[in-house]
């Protein structure tokens, strides 16, 4: 299949609401410059109200999203990419013909901006906060705590961080693995991070279970965890796929660990997970918010589901998917899970509630509503992970269920 083909495709999907890393999944097989294609989709959509700035100045509003693609494209690989113009807009002029789209305007389109491509350029309002910082409006006025500076970091590529199993491989073993393969890392705070691009299944020991892939502030769980956690014995993780947080406990042998999701799909992409790392636990299918048990557990991992903006460098379909009213409606999720599982928590349990969010909706803001909400509710400590260059954003927080005022 066509390289450009599958871009619009994926593109055409990822705007009209699906999921930018599930429409990957299912044209994986079907992918033979896989590499290529995926920056080519992340580019755009790192770039995308910069992009949409430069439409703006060539074609009416309302355009069928259809053109709009094939134009989001070009831009992208006029502007960004070394292929040369003339093969870019006969690709993509051959593509528009073959999907029925206007191809005698898409050609026009194209020339022009080949042609006045300086001056199309200086046309953009770089001074757009949308632009420059490549964020909807909404989620920049709700980032009041991060300076103009740390916002840019939102449009950053993100990095590969390894974390290994030291049961089975020391760190100075594996890095002699990563520079026998030609592949470039950096230790970060401790953390080994991977500078050179490669596919997930080319980094050594993958398949074989003896590494996993986990953002920095991801891997910060399990020292957070190890803080509080004490002599407790049985933990509950619900929320638990794909299973980077389960996994980290479980590679301790502490523990009797439940873990539980919400759809088939997702528990499918733990059994996988728990397999190639040679770990188990019980899994079980079901709905956070009505699970029911006949036991209580010593400690309670939930990492609920929540807008996701700690992680937009790594899927940056989130700026054009997510919406200002999508926040309150997590939020509730996020409370109402809380309330179902609170019931099932020990007495001097330990809850540690997690998110990969930067909105203090739904990280301190929940903590407050629910030590409101029940006096037993004590708040320990919690930790803003902010994004980083190196480390995309979280929130950790350790509450108690005490009875002691």
């Amino acid at each position: 299949m066509n390289d450009y083909k599958i871009i619009y495709i994926l593109l055409l999907n990822i705007y009209s609401g699906k999921n930018l890393n599930e429409q990957f999944g299912i044209y994986q097989d079907k992918i033979e410059n896989y590499s290529k294609i995926k920056n080519i989709v992340f580019g755009i959509l790192r770039n995308h109200y910069w992009i949409d700035e430069v439409i703006k100045t060539l074609v009416k509003p309302n355009n069928p999203i259809s053109n709009l693609i094939i134009l989001r494209i070009a831009i992208y690989e006029i502007y960004f990419s070394n292929k040369k113009s003339y093969a870019i807009t006969n690709d993509l002029v051959n593509l528009a013909k073959i999907n029925k789209l206007p191809f005698g305007f898409i050609n026009a389109i194209l020339r022009k901006i080949i042609l006045e491509k300086q001056s199309i350029q200086d046309k953009v309002n770089l001074n757009n906060t949308q632009v420059k910082y490549n964020l909807p409006k909404w989620l920049i006025n709700k980032l009041d705590k991060y300076n103009p500076d740390e916002l840019l970091i939102f449009r950053e590529e993100p990095y590969i961080t390894i974390r290994l199993n030291h049961n089975k491989i020391s760190l100075d073993e594996y890095i002699k693995l990563l520079l026998n393969n030609n592949i470039n890392y950096i230790i970060h705070n401790d953390y080994l991070v991977i500078t050179s691009r490669v596919k997930i299944i080319d980094i050594p020991l993958f398949i074989d279970g003896y590494v996993f892939i986990q953002d920095i502030g991801a891997q910060e769980f399990i020292k957070f965890f190890d803080k509080f956690i004490n002599n407790k014995k049985t933990v509950l993780d619900v929320c638990a796929a794909p299973g980077g947080k389960l996994t980290q406990i479980l590679e301790q042998n502490k523990y009797q660990v439940t873990a539980v999701d919400i759809n088939q799909d997702r528990l499918s992409k733990i059994h996988e997970n728990l397999d190639r790392l040679q770990l188990s636990c019980n899994l079980l299918l079901g709905d956070a918010t009505t699970i029911e048990f006949n036991n209580k557990f010593d400690c309670i991992i939930a990492d609920v589901p929540c807008s996701a903006t700690g992680t937009i460098k790594r899927n940056p379909d989130i700026i054009i998917s997510r919406r200002l009213e999508d926040v309150q409606n997590f939020v509730t999720t996020q409370r109402n899970i809380i309330d179902n599982i609170w019931q099932y928590l020990a007495d001097d349990g330990l809850l540690i509630y997690a998110t990969c969010s930067v909105l203090e909706e739904e990280n301190i803001q929940n903590i407050q509503y629910f030590t409101q909400k029940y006096d037993d509710f004590r708040l320990i400590e919690d930790l803003n992970i902010k994004i980083t260059s190196y480390n995309d954003g979280f929130y950790y927080a350790a509450i108690r269920k005490n009875n002691e005022k």
